[in-house]
């Protein structure tokens, strides 16, 4: 006799159980056996089921052995019911057992009752029989049969549950629950808690929570045996210093608890301790119970108190005692203590890696033994000479004095190369460190000048490239000039911008950082029959009677031609001057019409339009506008665009003048008869006569080829997109003009790209812009299929300029776009430190191909050097569109080999003959990238040591996966099993976006402080121009306002045009920027570009006020106005209109006032400005470059009457800020400015102008 375990399974009741059989019976004894232990006779048995073992039926009668069939141990037999359909032959519609064939007549009293009466038998207590349809023949009706039996079988089952102290109790229950559920409905029962329960049915356990209670063979009416263990339970403690002890844990006493009843025996206080479960630490809020241990659990305990070796880089050295669940910040108040260096002035490193303030030293990688190297932050005051302006920077007293320029290079935005720091007015070397160069506390006396970079074309064809000192002379220029070229001193005419140096400094001539000069050698000796003969005089002479102020330049302009030509000219003024005033013809029009409408304006506020015949002449037109201004003829100039209309007997048509033309009248006085003036001019031009140096010996040497090829560059063209890298990066030209006021610089500024360069916009030349050029246009049909797509800037990189250009003579595609920051890649340092850095960046990644696949578009190309960064408003964006395709279109091969999805690898190889774009080539490459992002070293494991060849090949491989490489990365089992997903190899079965967000934690920590929007751009401030070294100053703008009378002043109480200062870049945040201090400063309303100097007094301290004042939320809304006001003007210099001495703003701090903005709204809700209506549209036309010089000069008078608007208006609300500061500013200073009234006799009489000392001073003629 062999008996072995065989399961007798009778699915259409829902019961399973295990019998041990001897297989060496025969059916017949194994079928009636079956019989006895359902308590039905063979009759009803043989009526309604049946035996089956497989596909054969076990029938009455048969001797077979059951060993014969082929049972054996763990065979399964089933019960099933009789018909024509049983469990294992259901029709194509079946949905659960009892369903019969419609076909087939039943008498269905007979099964009913035979069927209720197994039901019951099988421990369905709460069974009702239900009443079938009759006949049974309808499909409808045996559909509707079945549903009511299924409802029944689903019905709750009842199970007994006995302990083995003879304990029994029902407990109802699903056989498809899980076995922790089940002991959940125990507990309720029994009162044992689920941990303390253990469960055995037929001698089995019952150990896994997870599985189901049918998989155990749990039936309805079964007996499952209950085993409460003892508590509490015995588990064992792992000491720090290797010991085992053993403890008594009680499954609902906390974790705080049991570490306070162990301490005496692990000889350890409970603060110290650290218990890890399962490599999981054991919060002390948490019971023991629901971590899931049982007896003889191991626990092992961790020390949270550990020494470390503090030091310096001066050599102190210190051990401190302290827990590794203390902050950086509380071991730097603890170094405080010992040492009295402030916490702000510490930076704590580890193995390179500065320490964050919020973080606990045992986040930080922190142990016992540690070195963590301290080093003293230094606030450094700089005195910045372009602009006398302090700059204060926090340094390393470690750093070396090249580190400080970094530094200072971001505040001042001056390269390094440019800077000249001295201490004490002693120069500093880049490789000293601060220490060394004496700079030990935050009183040194640092002082920054900058340094020029000037271009020179030398008369060999040739540029030079010289960086000269800010204060350097044209007669050390020249020097330097003539050892480098070999053209001696006296020989050399330098000129720039079309006007000859004079003696003096590089400044006092207007040559300024980036200029380019020209030097010319004396050569010929000409006659006035050549002068009179050269084109450029027959053209200069019509500027000169236009405008005599002009003499200097064109002298200039002939004497770079030939040296000689000042001599000869000095020699023969007088026929110089004959030669000047000839008359010259101008071309003269007759298609315009009669009679047009013509405005003429006077500076600041007189316009009338007049009538005028444009074939009449300018001095008929002087006529009209004496009657119309009342300024006599004799005393016009008028001005119409770049032209002067001096030559009275011209007609308006012959010079341009049109229909609706604005002309600007001057007021001069009486002129004096130009051969005077040209005379007068010219003989100053040579006064005091400059008499050559004593000429020197000068040693003629020969420029060797090198040289000469270093100084000359011909004419190149490119033939392909490579030459025409190449030459821009090799060649010696500054720009390249792009489109429209774009302009290329020749700096790369891609690392894996080297056809993307920086671009400068010379309307904006602060905003950061770059350039991609390529000779496919596929990116630019991106480009223009999602232009003006709402929210696409948020994803993809803000493309503000596209189309085709010939640069070099070789035409090519050129993409103008926003520039980040810096790329993923170079970033991986800084995100591998901060994990919430790398989940916002595949936050963001993810929902810009979210956005993409919404377009139908994939990117083609994700990888790490693709995404980009853009600062912390925008976070990070995806660039590189090269490959971008529509969704369902046929791919190229092209790869990136690490980022290559298996489907693209198998078809470069040429496994596979297309390829189709998809969802899933993206999801690949970022599934790639995430992983990158969480795994050690810049390869992949599975990658490491293999060419680009052999990475596709084992990518196309059948069984690749990269299993390595999510095994060791530090994401959670779970999230591990989401990337999983998005790495399948099979495309139908990988994973989508959804997965790789549900791998983001759901944690407010990983947002930045900063909501990710579009800010507005700073980056059109530009800073003012110095004073341009040019005989005539550029053409000013009408301001037509009304002039006021005395009697019609309106009074500006106080100063309104004022600024924040006491803010650095970057801003801090949080409480910090809360509890900053910042002053009112005033802006000086008319001044040229030289710095102010303010009036200074006690009563100025009460203008401090700090960030989260209320004072502040009072004055914000004005804050506004006035910042909207400086960037009008700021805007309005930068299209090259001159606004004059009046309204002439400091801007170069234009950018950090807009952040400071930003953070006082952060703390104090949006605020609406009091800016007068259409002036905030107006500033954000100029700052998107939407108006060209023609609108700009239009809209600029109405933009000064809105100032005045503002200054008057404003008044009200500034008094009550001022007043609620305890601020007197009934005085005659307010601010370091005092109020002055322009004189009467000149276009601003009667206006009101607060002023500075010195330019109060300056400007004294001007006022009352």
């Amino acid at each position: 006799m062999v008996q072995v375990p065989v399961t007798v399974r009778a699915a259409f009741m829902n019961l399973s159980d295990m019998y041990m059989v001897d297989i060496d019976e025969s059916i017949d004894q194994f079928r009636n056996a079956m019989i006895r232990e359902m308590q039905t006779t063979p009759a009803i048995f043989d009526q309604t089921m049946r035996l089956q073992f497989g596909s054969r039926v076990l029938r009455s009668g048969e001797w077979a052995t059951l060993r014969s069939i082929g049972v054996d141990s763990g065979a399964v037999i089933d019960v099933v019911l009789g018909g024509d359909v049983g469990l294992n032959q259901f029709s194509s519609r079946s949905r659960n057992p009892f369903e019969f064939n419609a076909n087939t007549a039943y008498d269905t009293a007979d099964f009913l009752n035979t069927f209720n009466n197994i039901m019951q038998q099988a421990g369905q207590t709460n069974y009702s029989a239900p009443t079938p349809p009759a006949p049974l023949t309808s499909s409808n009706s045996f559909d509707s049969f079945n549903n009511t039996l299924q409802a029944q079988v689903n019905a709750p089952k009842t199970i007994i549950v006995r302990t083995f102290d003879g304990i029994t109790k029902k407990v109802d229950t699903q056989l498809t629950d899980t076995v922790g559920a089940f002991k959940q409905r125990v507990a309720a029962v029994f009162g044992a808690h689920p941990s303390s329960q253990r469960l055995y049915h037929l001698g089995i356990e019952m150990t896994s929570d997870q599985q189901i209670l049918q998989l155990y063979g749990v039936y309805a009416g079964a007996t499952v045996h209950l085993v409460i263990q003892p508590m509490p339970f015995k588990v064992y403690i792992r000491t720090p210093d290797g010991r085992t002890e053993r403890a008594e844990a009680d499954p609902s006493e906390t974790v705080a608890a049991f570490k306070t009843k162990v301490a005496p025996i692990v000889r350890l206080p409970a603060l110290r301790m650290n218990l890890l479960f399962s490599g999981k630490r054991l919060e002390d809020q948490t019971t023991m119970g629901s971590h899931g241990m049982a007896a003889g659990a191991t626990l092992n305990l961790v020390d949270l108190t550990v020494t470390l070796i503090v030091q310096t880089p001066s050599g102190r050295n210190s051990q401190v005692e302290i827990a590794l669940n203390k902050t950086v910040l509380q071991l730097k108040q603890h170094l405080q203590s010992l040492w009295g260096m402030l916490p702000e002035q510490q930076s704590i490193t580890l193995a390179g890696e500065t320490l964050s303030d919020s973080a606990t030293l045992e986040f930080c990688g922190v142990v016992h033994g540690s070195t963590l190297l301290v080093t003293e932050i230094l606030t450094l005051s700089v005195l910045y000479m372009p602009s006398r302006r302090t700059v204060s920077v926090p340094c390393p007293a470690s750093a070396s004095v090249r580190y400080l320029k970094a530094l200072l290079a971001q505040e001042v935005r001056l390269p390094v190369e440019k800077q000249q720091l001295s201490l004490n007015n002693q120069p500093l070397s880049d490789e000293m460190s601060l220490a060394q160069s004496g700079i030990v506390s935050n009183s040194a006396n640092l002082k920054l000048v900058t340094g020029m970079t000037i271009f020179v074309s030398v008369p060999s064809g040739g540029t030079l490239a010289l960086t000269v000192p800010a204060d350097a002379t044209v007669e050390s220029l020249k020097q330097t000039l003539a050892e480098k070229v070999g053209v001696p001193v006296h020989e050399q005419r330098l000129a720039c911008a079309g006007i000859g140096l004079h003696d003096g400094t590089l400044g006092s001539n207007g040559v300024r950082d980036g200029s380019d000069l020209q030097m010319r050698r004396r050569t010929l000796v000409p006659t006035l029959d050549d002068l009179r003969a050269n084109p450029d005089f027959n053209k200069a002479k019509s500027k000169v009677q236009a405008n005599s102020s002009t003499l200097h330049g064109v002298v200039d302009a002939l004497v770079r031609q030939n040296l000689a030509m000042r001599d000869l000219i000095q020699g023969n003024q007088e026929q110089f001057v004959t030669m000047l005033t000839e008359p010259v013809e101008l071309p003269r029009s007759n298609n315009e019409p009669w009679h047009a409408r013509v405005n003429v304006y006077m500076l600041p506020s007189k316009r009338v339009a007049i009538t005028a015949d444009l074939n009449d002449s300018v001095l008929a037109f002087k006529i009209q506008v004496q009657a119309a201004l009342g300024v006599t003829k004799a005393n016009q100039q008028l001005c119409f665009g770049t032209h002067m209309l001096d030559q009275d007997d011209v007609t308006l048509a012959s010079y341009g003048v049109k229909a609706a033309a604005m002309i600007q009248c001057i007021e001069v006085p009486a002129k004096t008869p130009i051969e005077d003036v040209l005379a007068q001019n010219l003989s100053n031009y040579f006064q005091p006569k400059q008499q050559p140096p004593k000429q020197q010996p000068v040693r003629k040497t020969e420029s060797s080829p090198k040289a000469q090829e270093e100084t000359q560059e011909p004419e190149r063209t490119a033939k392909t997109l490579d030459e025409l890298l190449e030459l821009i990066q090799t060649g010696r030209r500054k720009e390249w003009p792009l489109l429209g006021n774009y302009f290329l610089c020749p700096d790369v500024i891609a690392s894996s790209n080297h056809s993307i360069f920086r671009v400068l916009n010379k309307r904006q030349p602060l905003k950061q812009l770059a350039v991609k050029l390529s000779d496919c246009r596929r990116e630019m049909d991106f480009f223009e299929s999602i232009n003006g797509i709402e929210n696409a800037n948020e994803h993809i990189v803000e493309c503000v300029e596209w189309g085709e250009l010939t640069l070099a003579n070789y035409k090519c595609y050129a993409t103008i776009m926003e520039r980040g920051l810096n790329n993923c890649s170079d970033r991986r340092r800084f995100l591998r430190r901060d994990k919430f850095a790398r989940y916002r960046c595949i936050e963001h990644v993810a929902h810009a191909l979210r956005f993409l696949h919404s377009q139908r578009w994939i990117h083609g190309d994700i990888k790490l050097e693709n995404v980009v960064y853009f600062g912390d408003e925008a976070g990070y964006k995806l660039i590189d569109l090269d490959h971008a395709i529509h969704i369902q279109t046929a791919m190229s091969a092209h790869c990136t080999h690490e980022y290559c999805p298996p489907e693209m690898a198998s078809f470069i190889l040429g496994h596979t003959r297309a390829l189709a774009a998809s969802e899933k080539f993206d999801i690949w490459c970022l599934g790639v990238l995430v992983l990158k992002l969480f795994v050690e070293g810049d390869v992949l494991h599975e990658f490491e040591g293999l060419s680009d060849d052999g990475i596709l090949q084992l990518i196309a491989s059948p069984d690749f996966a990269l299993v390595e490489s999510l095994d060791e990365c530090s994401l959670e089992l779970s999230q591990k099993r989401r990337l999983a997903r998005c790495l399948h190899p099979d495309p139908a079965r990988r994973g989508t976006l959804d997965d790789i967000l549900a791998i983001l934690p759901r944690t407010t920590t990983m947002r930045t402080a900063h909501p990710r929007v579009q800010q507005p751009s700073a980056s059109h401030f530009r800073p003012p121009e110095p004073p341009a070294a040019k005989p005539q100053a550029p053409p000013a703008i009408p301001k037509p306002q009304v002039t006021p009378s005395s009697n019609q002043v309106k009074d500006v109480p106080l100063p309104c045009m004022w600024k924040l200062e006491g803010a650095s870049d970057p801003l801090p945040r949080g409480d910090k920027l809360r509890s900053l201090s910042l002053r009112i400063v005033f802006s000086c309303e008319m001044r040229d570009g030289t710095p102010c100097e303010f009036d200074v007094d006690a009563q100025d301290t009460n203008l401090c006020l700090e960030a989260q004042s209320p004072a502040l939320r009072l004055a914000l809304s004005s804050l506004k106005t006035s910042f909207l006001v400086h960037k009008a003007m700021g805007l309005v210099t930068s299209y090259g209109i001159s606004n004059g001495p009046h309204f002439n703003f400091e801007f170069r701090d234009g950018p950090l006032v807009q952040k400071v903005l930003v953070g006082l709204e952060n703390i104090h809700g949006a605020v609406e400005s009091t800016a007068p209506a259409g002036l905030e549209e107006f500033v954000e036309a100029l700052d998107n470059g939407d108006l060209d010089d023609d609108e700009v000069s239009a809209k600029v008078p109405k933009l000064f009457a809105q100032i005045e608007e503002y200054r008057v208006n404003d008044a009200t609300q500034l008094i009550k800020v001022l007043e609620s500061l305890g601020f007197n500013y009934q005085r005659d200073v307010v601010g370091g400015l005092t109020k002055r009234v322009v004189k009467r006799g000149s276009s601003f009489e009667g206006q009101v102008r607060w002023v500075c000392k010195k330019h109060a001073q300056q400007f004294g003629s001007s006022f009352c």
